[in-house]
């Protein structure tokens, strides 16, 4: 990952390769960051629309079930079925976490609990159904398990970056409603669609996949032309 391997090397990563994983670092890191700020200012996010500290845990904890619910029954599919298009799935499911998470700007407002529970659901189902399928093009991309504490260092650096930001960000008591995060939310917004754009420039070319198919071809080719 360095850049000190030989280029005989199977851990040696090619320019577009490396160009992929620190694409998959920005998006993961951002993704992972604003959900997990997110669980943590929900009651200051919400509770100047008028909703109580129940309502909001609830709108927290939907995402969470949402997202659990998905990602056990999305599980199987990508081990056994989709496999080979963990890239692509990537391409779909940022561009519809960036939507949903700009759409908070106008959907945070008194009397909307309706539309914040679906967008909380359909957040939690995406980005939990997302997480491994990063974690696991992330290990494809580089050959080395290793990769996956990159990508949980940049999220939680930009968790804790988030959580200082959008507390500066909360208006005043004289704002309306007071002590609102909307600024916050617009920060938010826009650094996820900034971040999940750069998805398109994945190519995600699942090496180690194609490494171990072609070792296991030629272990079993010499076997079946000594059979008799």
């Amino acid at each position: 990952m360095l850049g000190r391997e030989h280029t005989s090397s199977s851990a040696y990563m090619t320019i577009r390769e490396r160009l992929d994983f620190l694409v998959i670092t920005v998006v993961f890191g951002v993704l992972v960051g604003v959900v997990t700020s997110f669980t943590l200012l929900t009651d200051q996010d919400f509770g100047p629309y008028g909703y109580a500290n129940d309502i909001s845990g609830l709108m927290g904890a939907t995402l969470l079930l949402a997202g659990l619910i998905a990602a056990a029954v999305t599980s199987p599919l990508f081990d056994r079925v989709l496999t080979r298009h963990l890239a692509i799935t990537c391409k779909i499911l940022c561009p519809i976490l960036g939507v949903l998470w700009l759409s908070l700007i106008w959907a945070a407002k008194r009397n909307n609990a309706g539309g914040l529970f679906t967008i909380m659901a359909i957040i939690g189902a995406c980005s939990l159904t997302l997480l491994p399928v990063a974690l696991e093009l992330a290990v494809e991309v580089t050959r080395n398990p290793g990769s996956a504490a990159i990508l949980w260092f940049a999220g939680n650096s930009v968790s804790i970056t988030c959580v200082l930001v959008e507390g500066a960000l909360r208006a005043g008591p004289d704002a309306n409603p007071p002590n609102n995060m909307h600024r916050a939310l617009i920060f938010q917004g826009a650094l996820v669609c900034s971040a999940v754009v750069t998805i398109f420039a994945l190519q995600g070319k699942q090496t180690r996949r194609e490494m171990d198919e072609q070792a296991t071809h030629s272990i079993v080719t010499p076997e079946q032309s000594a059979a008799p």
